[in-house]
């Protein structure tokens, strides 16, 4: 078994509502039919066992439909479930809010056993033609191969344009280095009154005081010469 991955794929490119509905009858159809081989072939998801598609999933504008290899398992469900064609073998659902699981679950179990009691599965033509699904139309994707459109001249205009968005990069990057951050308004101030001269008044005041200091020195001396000049 391929896995969820092919179907993971598919379901990208489907609306929501369409997306969750046909991940819930794959996931259905995996559980319930052990061995079965998930492919993808165009609008289609197949599900093969014992070398022949038993199921098939189509997402379509405004409905699901299930297609079923083994037409008589059907055949019980046509009075009640709605959206069977029974000459088709297939199963539309157009109400995706309202699957009915338990009646899908019968079906592909019943289909599993059908299949391993056949001598030979039908072949994929075969089942093909009774779904009314061309052949062509289900054959495998071919793979998807990109060829380069660019000339050697664009190749190097790109490298050129590159090395000059790194270099301006570079640039950028020196220029917007982080610097130091600012010193706040209070340090600013305290710095600047740290480094600012004094001003003239307050150095015309402070020569004043020296200046005061040896004149009173003077009259100390003086008075005191004068105390031991009495005493004598």
């Amino acid at each position: 078994m391929v896995g969820a991955t092919v179907l993971g794929v598919f379901l990208q490119g489907l609306p929501p509502d369409r997306r969750v509905a046909m991940a819930r009858v794959a996931s259905l159809i995996r559980r319930a039919a052990r061995g079965v081989r998930e492919s993808k072939r165009f609008g289609l998801v197949f599900y093969e066992l014992n070398g022949g598609p038993l199921f098939g999933l189509e997402s379509r504008e405004k409905s699901l439909t299930l297609y079923i290899a083994e037409k008589s398992v059907i055949e019980p469900f046509v009075p009640t479930l709605k959206g069977i064609d029974a000459e088709h073998s297939l199963i539309e659902f157009t109400d995706l809010n309202r699957l009915p699981l338990p009646d899908i679950e019968k079906i592909v179990r019943a289909s599993v056993v059908a299949r391993r009691e056949r001598q030979a599965a039908p072949s994929q033509s075969e089942i093909l033609a009774m779904w009314g699904v061309k052949e062509e139309e289900a054959a495998v994707a071919p793979p998807v191969v990109r060829i380069s459109m660019r000339t050697a001249e664009d190749e190097q205009a790109e490298a050129a344009a590159k090395a000059e968005a790194e270099r301006l990069a570079a640039e950028n990057k020196k220029i917007l280095r982080p610097t130091r951050p600012e010193k706040s308004l209070v340090q600013k101030r305290a710095a600047a009154a740290a480094g600012k001269p004094k001003s003239t008044k307050a150095k015309a005041v402070s020569d004043e005081k020296s200046a005061a200091k040896p004149a009173v020195a003077r009259r100390t001396t003086r008075r005191t010469k004068a105390s031991e000049a009495s005493a004598a």
